[in-house]
Protein backbone atom coordinates (compact mmCIF):
# COMPACT_ATOMS: atom_id res chain seq x y z
CA UNK A 1 0.00 0.00 0.00
CA UNK A 2 3.30 2.46 0.88
CA UNK A 3 4.31 1.54 -2.46
CA UNK A 4 1.16 2.31 -4.59
CA UNK A 5 0.99 5.95 -2.17
CA UNK A 6 4.78 6.67 -3.31
CA UNK A 7 4.16 5.91 -6.39
CA UNK A 8 1.42 8.55 -6.58
CA UNK A 9 3.37 11.11 -5.02
CA UNK A 10 6.20 10.57 -7.79
CA UNK A 11 3.33 11.07 -10.69
CA UNK A 12 1.75 13.78 -9.18
CA UNK A 13 5.14 16.02 -8.29
CA UNK A 14 6.05 15.23 -11.69
CA UNK A 15 3.20 16.21 -13.48
CA UNK A 16 3.39 19.30 -11.09
CA UNK A 17 7.17 19.88 -12.59
CA UNK A 18 5.81 19.00 -16.81
CA UNK A 19 3.04 22.05 -15.77
CA UNK A 20 5.19 24.61 -14.11
CA UNK A 21 7.85 24.00 -16.59
CA UNK A 22 4.80 25.14 -19.16
CA UNK A 23 4.23 27.93 -17.07
CA UNK A 24 7.57 29.26 -17.18
CA UNK A 25 7.34 28.81 -21.07
CA UNK A 26 4.37 30.40 -21.03
CA UNK A 27 5.71 33.29 -19.28
CA UNK A 28 8.84 33.47 -21.52
CA UNK A 29 6.67 33.38 -24.69
CA UNK A 30 4.74 36.34 -23.24
CA UNK A 31 7.94 38.63 -21.80
CA UNK A 32 9.23 38.19 -25.40
CA UNK A 33 6.00 38.87 -27.46
CA UNK A 34 5.88 42.17 -24.92
CA UNK A 35 9.45 42.96 -25.65
CA UNK A 36 8.96 42.55 -30.01
CA UNK A 37 5.77 44.92 -29.10
CA UNK A 38 8.10 47.44 -27.28
CA UNK A 39 10.52 47.28 -30.08
CA UNK A 40 8.28 47.81 -32.40
CA UNK A 41 6.94 51.19 -31.14
CA UNK A 42 10.23 52.41 -30.02
CA UNK A 43 12.60 51.10 -33.04
CA UNK A 44 15.53 49.52 -31.14
CA UNK A 45 18.54 48.50 -33.50
CA UNK A 46 19.40 45.37 -34.99
CA UNK A 47 21.09 44.25 -32.22
CA UNK A 48 18.44 44.02 -29.79
CA UNK A 49 16.35 41.85 -31.93
CA UNK A 50 19.07 39.12 -32.38
CA UNK A 51 18.94 39.11 -28.53
CA UNK A 52 14.91 38.49 -28.22
CA UNK A 53 15.10 35.33 -30.99
CA UNK A 54 18.27 33.83 -28.99
CA UNK A 55 15.75 33.79 -25.60
CA UNK A 56 13.52 32.32 -27.89
CA UNK A 57 15.98 30.10 -29.15
CA UNK A 58 16.80 29.23 -25.58
CA UNK A 59 13.36 27.82 -24.41
CA UNK A 60 12.68 26.10 -27.09
CA UNK A 61 15.66 23.88 -26.63
CA UNK A 62 15.51 23.84 -22.46
CA UNK A 63 12.13 21.73 -23.52
CA UNK A 64 14.20 18.78 -24.06
CA UNK A 65 16.94 17.86 -21.79
CA UNK A 66 19.94 15.93 -22.46
CA UNK A 67 20.31 17.12 -26.11
CA UNK A 68 22.66 20.11 -27.18
CA UNK A 69 21.48 22.84 -29.44
CA UNK A 70 22.26 22.42 -32.59
CA UNK A 71 22.79 18.83 -32.38
CA UNK A 72 20.98 15.85 -34.43
CA UNK A 73 19.02 13.20 -32.88
CA UNK A 74 21.14 10.19 -32.47
CA UNK A 75 18.83 7.95 -33.70
CA UNK A 76 18.69 9.62 -37.52
CA UNK A 77 22.25 10.56 -37.15
CA UNK A 78 24.27 8.66 -40.22
CA UNK A 79 27.02 6.69 -38.33
CA UNK A 80 30.08 6.52 -40.36
CA UNK A 81 31.67 3.67 -42.07
CA UNK A 82 28.44 2.65 -42.39
CA UNK A 83 27.48 0.85 -45.70
CA UNK A 84 23.66 1.95 -47.24
CA UNK A 85 21.17 -1.49 -46.76
CA UNK A 86 21.47 -3.14 -49.64
CA UNK A 87 18.85 -3.62 -52.84
CA UNK A 88 16.90 -6.68 -51.93
CA UNK A 89 16.96 -9.55 -54.34
CA UNK A 90 14.33 -10.81 -56.62
CA UNK A 91 13.28 -14.16 -55.78
CA UNK A 92 12.67 -16.39 -58.93
CA UNK A 93 10.11 -18.77 -58.23
CA UNK A 94 8.74 -21.52 -60.24
CA UNK A 95 6.76 -24.52 -59.80
CA UNK A 96 7.01 -27.54 -62.50
CA UNK A 97 5.04 -30.24 -63.03
CA UNK A 98 6.61 -33.74 -64.44
CA UNK A 99 4.44 -36.57 -65.25
CA UNK A 100 4.90 -39.12 -68.33
CA UNK A 101 7.55 -37.17 -69.96
CA UNK A 102 5.87 -33.94 -70.38
CA UNK A 103 6.29 -30.65 -67.91
CA UNK A 104 3.59 -27.96 -66.71
CA UNK A 105 3.78 -25.15 -65.05
CA UNK A 106 1.63 -24.50 -62.48
CA UNK A 107 2.30 -20.48 -63.19
CA UNK A 108 0.79 -20.92 -66.59
CA UNK A 109 -2.05 -23.52 -65.38
CA UNK A 110 -3.07 -20.48 -63.09
CA UNK A 111 -3.37 -17.76 -66.00
CA UNK A 112 -5.41 -20.02 -67.85
CA UNK A 113 -7.55 -20.26 -64.77
CA UNK A 114 -7.69 -16.50 -64.51
CA UNK A 115 -8.67 -16.08 -68.28
CA UNK A 116 -11.42 -18.25 -68.11
CA UNK A 117 -13.14 -16.42 -65.04
CA UNK A 118 -12.30 -12.93 -67.10
CA UNK A 119 -14.20 -14.48 -70.35
CA UNK A 120 -17.11 -15.59 -67.54
CA UNK A 121 -17.58 -11.96 -67.09
CA UNK A 122 -16.03 -11.90 -63.30
CA UNK A 123 -12.99 -9.52 -62.18
CA UNK A 124 -9.84 -11.70 -61.56
CA UNK A 125 -9.39 -8.72 -58.59
CA UNK A 126 -12.47 -10.10 -57.08
CA UNK A 127 -10.43 -13.43 -56.29
CA UNK A 128 -10.14 -13.87 -52.73
CA UNK A 129 -9.50 -17.33 -52.84
CA UNK A 130 -8.07 -19.94 -55.70
CA UNK A 131 -7.27 -23.31 -54.94
CA UNK A 132 -5.99 -25.56 -57.44
CA UNK A 133 -6.13 -29.69 -57.36
CA UNK A 134 -4.37 -30.92 -60.65
CA UNK A 135 -4.70 -34.28 -61.71
CA UNK A 136 -1.63 -34.92 -64.49
CA UNK A 137 -2.87 -38.12 -65.34
CA UNK A 138 -5.97 -36.38 -66.93
CA UNK A 139 -4.11 -33.05 -67.88
CA UNK A 140 -6.86 -31.33 -65.73
CA UNK A 141 -6.68 -28.69 -63.08
CA UNK A 142 -9.52 -28.27 -61.35
CA UNK A 143 -10.43 -25.08 -59.39
CA UNK A 144 -12.36 -23.87 -56.69
CA UNK A 145 -12.67 -19.75 -56.59
CA UNK A 146 -13.75 -18.30 -53.57
CA UNK A 147 -15.35 -21.18 -52.14
CA UNK A 148 -17.58 -22.21 -55.17
CA UNK A 149 -16.74 -25.75 -55.83
CA UNK A 150 -19.04 -26.16 -59.38
CA UNK A 151 -16.50 -29.08 -60.88
CA UNK A 152 -15.03 -26.39 -63.05
CA UNK A 153 -11.45 -27.29 -64.67
CA UNK A 154 -8.92 -26.61 -67.30
CA UNK A 155 -7.31 -28.59 -69.55
CA UNK A 156 -3.64 -27.96 -69.61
Amino acid sequence: MAKKQTETKATTTAKEAVTAAAKAVAAKKEDVKAAVAAKKETAEPAAKKAEVKTEVKETVTKKKPGRKPGTKNSATAKKPGRKPAKKPVEKIQEVFIEFGGDQFQTEKIVEQIHEVYRSEGHRVGAIKSLRVYIDPSERKAYYVINDNAEGKFVEF
